[in-house]
C-alpha cells in the first residue's frame, strides 16, 4: 500500500495473510535505497523487533500478564513502560539511567501529570479554558496548555485540521 504525503509517498507492506506490518519505506533515499523500517513478530503477533534503514535494532519484550514491554535500543539501554491502572494506561517509565518517570491519566485516558525522575511534575490540560477538571476533553485529545515545574505555561491553539496554529508561551511567544 503507498499513501501520499504530498509529492512524495511512504510505502507500507504487510506479512502475508495478515494485518501486521512489515515494512514502511519513505520516499528519501539513503546510499541509493528507501529509507526503510522493517518490522518482526513473535508468535502471538506482538512484536518483536524492528530494525531501520542503517541496521540499527529495537527489541521489545513483553511480560506474561501484558502489564510490562521492554524496548531494548541499538546500545543496549532498555526503557521498561508499566502498564498498571485498570484501562491499561502506561503510567510508569524506568529509563536506562534508572531514572523513573510516573504519569496519571484522566478516565478518557489522557496524561494529565508527568513526575520525573528528581520529583518535577508537569500538568497537561486539555479543555478549551485550559482549566484542569473531570469533564471529558473538548479538544479532541490535543493539549491546550502545559505548565513546566517553575510554573511556566505553552499555550496551544488547534486549527480546523488539528494542526497546531499557535504556540504561546516560555520561548515560544
Amino acid at each position: 500500500m503507498t499513501v501520499s504525503e504530498g509529492l512524495a509517498s511512504s510505502t507500507y507492506t504487510y506479512h502475508p495473510d495478515s494485518h501486521l506490518l512489515h515494512t514502511v519505506a519513505r520516499p528519501e533515499l539513503r546510499d541509493g535505497e528507501p529509507v526503510a523500517t522493517d518490522f518482526g513478530y513473535y508468535r502471538n503477533n506482538k512484536a518483536f523487533d524492528y530494525v531501520d534503514a542503517l541496521g540499527n535494532t529495537e527489541t521489545l519484550d513483553y511480560d506474561l500478564y501484558r502489564r510490562r514491554t521492554r524496548v531494548t535500543d541499538p546500545r543496549g539501554g532498555m526503557r521498561e513502560y508499566s502498564y498498571y491502572d485498570v484501562n491499561g494506561a502506561f503510567i510508569k517509565l524506568l529509563e536506562p539511567d534508572g531514572a523513573i518517570l510516573t504519569f496519571q491519566n484522566t478516565r478518557d485516558g489522557l496524561r494529565y501529570v508527568k513526575t520525573d525522575g528528581i520529583g518535577y511534575t508537569t500538568r497537561y490540560f486539555y479543555r478549551l479554558h485550559r482549566a484542569l477538571t473531570d469533564l471529558p476533553s473538548d479538544t479532541g485529545g490535543e493539549i491546550s496548555l502545559e505548565q513546566d515545574p517553575f510554573g511556566h505555561t505553552t499555550q496551544v491553539d488547534y486549527g480546523p485540521y488539528n494542526q497546531p496554529s499557535r504556540i504561546r508561551g516560555k520561548s515560544r511567544s
